[in-house]
């Protein structure tokens, strides 16, 4: 299900940044190169949260898009331990 159509080129590496929440049974075999540093999750979150005003899609699938994605910064968050404002102003945002 792809809800963006027509990606810029600046859009495109952002993309590449958005994943899918998966559920992780155990942190044992998550590699570093899996996590996103603080800085990719909080560009991430500001484009995602950018797409809630979309009006050329459903508010509901658009909704539906950006809650899944906002599951996978918050386990990013979560699984390395991320403590500080910057993590609070995310969680924040993502309520």
């Amino acid at each position: 299900f792809l809800l963006i159509k027509n990606l810029l080129v600046s859009e495109f590496f952002i993309f590449h940044f958005i994943f899918q929440f998966c559920r992780t049974i155990s942190t044992k075999y998550v590699q570093a190169s899996d996590m996103r540093p603080i800085t990719v999750l909080e560009d991430t979150l500001n484009y995602l949260l950018s797409l809630l005003e979309s009006k050329e899609h459903l508010f509901e699938v658009v909704h539906d898009f950006v809650f899944d994605r906002t599951r996978s910064i918050r386990q990013d968050i979560t699984m390395q331990n991320i403590v500080n404002k910057k993590a609070i102003y995310m969680y924040e945002g993502m309520v």
